[in-house]
């Protein structure tokens, strides 16, 4: 009996591997920051993305700069989980670290990249908001605290919305 339960437990251990490898090897930087298609995307994002090609740039580190800090979601339906993403560049002069992008609550998950991210590069925060627990027809506030090794160590994103059911 003790050996069927180790045996199902190495069964489940490669499992999760290759679930985890295959997690990570797709978490790489090979991935496009910007949209390809810019179409479909909304006026805001448009805007957003053409603001890192315009920014200032700075000398004497890292340094990072989000062209918005702030989003409406609008109206969303209740217990959906709305993904939204928040772009940036290095405006500074040494490869930029984020460390950490934490949500105020459990309902938000950021992903980021940990790679370096070389002067005059692109990177963008993921968002993926949890309605579910959100009260109906009433707004919410997400705040999202991004941490590197830029000049201004912490960055605050905010994210609004309200749930309809």
């Amino acid at each position: 009996m003790v050996n069927l339960i180790f045996k199902k437990m190495k069964k489940i251990g490669f499992i999760a591997s290759l679930f985890l490898i295959t997690l990570i090897s797709s978490c790489g930087s090979d991935e496009q920051v910007i949209p390809e298609n810019t179409e479909e995307l909304t006026v805001e994002l448009k805007q957003q993305i053409e603001s890192l090609e315009n920014y200032e740039k700075v000398t004497g580190g890292a340094d990072i700069y989000f062209p918005q800090t702030e989003h409406d979601l609008g109206n969303v339906s209740k217990g959906d989980k709305v993904p939204y993403s928040f772009y940036f560049v290095n405006n500074g002069d040494a490869p930029l670290l984020i460390n950490d992008a934490k949500g105020s609550c459990g309902c938000t998950i950021p992903y980021f990249s940990t790679d370096p991210i070389k002067p005059g590069e692109k990177g963008k925060i993921d968002l993926t908001v949890n309605t579910e627990r959100k009260t109906a027809d009433k707004v919410f506030t997400i705040f999202v605290t991004v941490s590197s090794n830029a000049k201004t160590e912490n960055v605050k994103l905010k994210v609004t919305g309200i749930p309809v059911e």
